[in-house]
């Protein structure tokens, strides 16, 4: 739910921008000016708010009974960062060099981060073949993969829920409809059609994080995290209009993912297996 509201703040932030533009003149100000204003002082209001009044954790939180903040931490893995944990402990930071699933976490991350979320800076290029010089029409045309994201990932996080499908299956596929998108991408040259492609091709990627995240947090004993650094050198202005260079790169970003995943899922079924065992032992 946490992810999908990002998305829908992305969604609204957009609605926002497009409207804000009509305020160009307003008092004195450019539509960018009004847009800072408008966009920018509740987000950092919200933040001075959000950092006195939000607690840390369960253990903190004032508005938990007794009863319910019990329950939430049984239901947290051992891995859950917690109240009582060190800040900075060297144990788990020597066991996380001997984790492979760390490693695979980290390659999981930079792939999909670079290999995925990058298409979206072929969009420009996209809106410039299709003659779209009103920087209005171009911020609603953002809006479609994200809105059918978030229906996509609550219909699929449902299932998930309810053991009828594994977040890794979905992932790995996500991930493979990523690829054929990519390869689509080379060979098509209508604009129209690249535009719907690279849609899909960001809902597939933005389908992939909220199944991962959960299996992070149960599953690592550290935090990993990366940054699409690298993306805009991937897509350079030089490589287009048809980015092929830019999407075999990706194409080989993705499918070192895809292997990562494969991986990763294999090491923490037997994880688990091993775990489901030693409980039963220990009860007999």
């Amino acid at each position: 739910m946490l992810y999908t509201a990002g998305i829908l703040a992305g969604i609204l932030s957009g609605l926002l921008a497009f409207a804000i533009h009509y305020m160009n003149g307003v008092g004195g100000l450019a539509g960018w000016r009004w847009l800072f204003l408008l966009e920018g002082l509740p987000v950092l209001l919200a933040g001075v708010v959000t950092s006195l009044t939000l607690p840390d954790y369960p253990d903190t939180a004032s508005f938990l009974s007794e009863e319910d903040r019990q329950l939430l931490l049984s239901e947290m893995p051992d891995t859950q960062p917690t109240a009582k944990a060190k800040t900075w402990d060297w144990v788990e930071v020597k066991a996380l060099g001997h984790d492979p699933i760390f490693y695979l976490f980290i390659l999981i991350w930079i792939g999909h981060a670079v290999g995925g979320y990058s298409v979206a800076l072929v969009l420009p290029t996209v809106f410039f073949e299709l003659k779209l010089e009103s920087t209005n029409i171009t911020q609603l045309l953002t809006l479609p993969p994200c809105a059918l994201s978030i229906i996509i990932v609550l219909i699929i996080v449902t299932q998930v829920r309810s053991k009828r499908v594994s977040p890794w299956a979905w992932a790995v596929i996500f991930e493979m409809l990523n690829c054929g998108c990519y390869i689509a991408l080379m060979a098509v040259r209508n604009a129209i059609a690249k535009y719907v492609i690279i849609c899909f091709a960001l809902v597939c990627t933005g389908g992939v994080m909220p199944m991962l995240y959960p299996e992070l947090i149960r599953t690592a004993r550290g935090t990993t995290a990366t940054a699409g650094i690298v993306g805009p050198q991937i897509y350079q202005s030089r490589f287009g209009p048809g980015y092929r260079i830019s999407f075999t790169v990706s194409l080989g970003l993705l499918a070192v993912t895809i292997a990562a995943m494969i991986t990763s899922w294999s090491l923490i079924r037997r994880m688990d297996a091993v775990k489901a065992s030693e409980v039963e032992m220990e009860q007999l």
